[in-house]
């Protein structure tokens, strides 16, 4: 399969690109849109951004996921199970979330603030598996 925007302008060039690539590309692409769970994280164009390392499903429905080929800085992604359209991102250095959290969910919030402190360790050690050592400070 053509899983990288490099490998889809080569593929094109070269005249290789076919339905099945399309179809395939168009799956991921909804994939993504819908939130559903799988072993690789695409793209708004439909290409591999995150393969899945690992994840900790936790109580409540929140699954704690660090991805293999994600971008700086180290972070986990925070998924509720009741609310697949909410996307949450915690930096693994600062402790801070990347970006909005949903109004109202102070409690929720301290949940997986806390979550995310529990298990901090292994979270770290996921992330330097796949993108070498961090500094971790004070988290």
């Amino acid at each position: 399969m053509i899983d990288t925007p490099e490998q889809w302008q080569e593929a094109k060039e070269a005249g290789h690109v076919t339905a099945e690539h399309i179809l395939h590309r168009l799956h991921a692409i909804a994939i993504r849109e819908f939130g559903i769970q799988g072993a690789a994280g695409y793209d708004e164009e439909g290409f591999i951004c995150a393969l899945v390392a690992d994840g900790l499903r936790c109580e409540r429905g929140v699954v704690l996921r660090v991805c293999t080929r994600d971008h700086p800085p180290p972070h986990v992604h925070i998924e509720i199970s009741a609310e697949p359209s909410i996307k949450l991102k915690m930096n693994l250095v600062t402790g801070e979330f990347m970006g909005p959290t949903p109004e109202g969910w102070g409690k929720k919030v301290k949940y997986m603030r806390q979550l995310v402190k529990d298990n901090h360790s292994i979270l770290v050690a996921w992330w330097e598996k796949s993108h070498g050592p961090i500094d971790i400070g004070v988290a």
